[in-house]
């Protein structure tokens, strides 16, 4: 009786996370605490530069002042963001495009962890969390865009989504030379446009991409 009773508890919980309101909410609080973070690490840290450093090297564990304030920050933030991106399956699972998008928005989550977990003193396992975080991302913009330009309620979103996926694409092949953290930050800014984008219209209760189109007969 009791085993049934934690797994209807965990049932109840794991519901009440997929909402799309819950989600919606996370969408909004796990991007602005990850942002939050990270200027916060910056204001400790008077020997940070934009033009000469990455957003990581906050997190360098030989940085007592900002590296617990951006690790921590990641982690918390990524973890409510994957929240938010379950629930926004949710809402994007009966369409193919919207679907691979939102698998690709979830490991850029899962790699927004993995960067806290792993500082660059981790090289490798830092390297792929990075990597998870910003292509993944810059693709599923896309993609949602794509998705979403082909239903004229939905167009202006998707022309949106389209943007600021082609401004991370563009991004990434400006020579920005050491100013690692401008091109990191022109990236992660329109991913978290989006998010805020689409958490209020989880909250709002509007579509994401269009509903899975049936045959007509």
């Amino acid at each position: 009786m009791e085993k049934r009773r934690n797994i209807s508890n965990m049932s109840s919980i794991l519901k009440r996370l997929l909402d799309p309101k819950v989600a919606g909410i996370c969408g909004i609080l796990g991007q602005s605490f990850v942002f939050l973070c990270i200027f916060l690490a910056i204001t400790v840290s008077p020997w940070f530069s934009w033009t000469n450093y990455a957003l990581s090297n906050l997190g360098d564990l030989t940085k007592p002042a900002s590296a617990p304030i951006f690790n921590i920050g990641l982690i918390i933030g990524g973890i409510i963001t994957v929240i938010f991106v379950l629930g926004l399956s949710m809402k994007t699972r009966t369409n193919a495009l919207g679907l691979v998008a939102t698998i690709l928005l979830f490991a850029s989550g899962i790699g927004m962890i993995g960067v806290g977990i792993f500082p660059m003193n981790y090289l490798l396992p830092h390297a792929v969390s990075a990597f998870l975080i910003f292509i993944p991302l810059t693709v599923s913009l896309l993609l949602f865009g794509f998705a979403q330009v082909r239903s004229k309620p939905l167009r202006i979103f998707g022309v949106v989504s389209l943007v600021l996926g082609l401004v991370c694409v563009v991004n990434l092949f400006i020579p920005w030379g050491p100013a690692i953290a401008i091109m990191e930050m022109v990236i992660v800014v329109p991913g978290y446009i989006w998010s805020l984008i689409a958490s209020e219209r989880l909250i709002t209760s509007k579509d994401i991409v269009p509903g899975k189109q049936r045959k007509v007969r």
